[in-house]
């Protein structure tokens, strides 16, 4: 256990430490995430179950349903890039007031480490290879239960998702201003 501590103590300094995301708002950002990339699809599902009793309009609703999916997913993707350009946020942390931090650099993770390395490879590809990426997922999940809350793709980045300061929080609803 005290070696657990000082490997805590060597990878975040403490002012670090003091800004460390708790449990539950990661959980609910995750949700969040989940639930707006989940949205454009209920289109295209009722449209779906409306071609299938085969109502005369169908076919017309069948495709507005399907350019209504295109345009709320471009539109969440654009918001999503533009918060992670900014802010190292995505809609999840943006509405929860939490920020994904670079350990490297000592600042918020640049759009190229949080898209690529971040997003890509260890959300995307690493789990999708056959049979190693479920144990990798399973691994990543369980990491966020230790006591820095850390995932197995946050020490992969060299990252921790840490809380706001209370001068940096959004304003209003829709605050696009760039975290330094």
């Amino acid at each position: 256990m005290e070696n657990q501590q000082q490997v805590d103590a060597i990878e975040l300094p403490p002012e670090i430490s003091k800004q460390l995301t708790g449990l539950g708002d990661r959980f609910l950002a995750v949700l969040i995430d989940t639930l707006i990339w989940l949205f454009p699809f209920i289109f295209v599902f009722v449209s779906l179950i409306v071609y299938a009793f085969e109502i005369g309009w169908a076919m017309w609703f069948a495709a507005a349903m399907v350019l209504l999916t295109i345009s709320s997913f471009i539109v969440i993707l654009v918001f999503h890039i533009i918060l992670v350009i900014k802010r190292s946020q995505s809609i999840g942390k943006y509405l929860m007031d939490i920020y994904v931090y670079d350990l490297t650099i000592k600042k918020r993770m640049e759009f190229w480490k949080y898209a690529l390395l971040r997003k890509v490879v260890c959300k995307e590809i690493i789990p999708a290879v056959p049979f190693f990426g479920f144990f990798y997922t399973v691994i990543d999940i369980i990491f966020v239960f230790r006591r820095d809350h850390r995932t197995l793709h946050d020490h992969m980045a060299e990252s921790v998702v840490l809380d706001l300061e209370e001068s940096k929080k959004r304003k209003k609803f829709f605050d696009f201003s760039e975290l330094a």
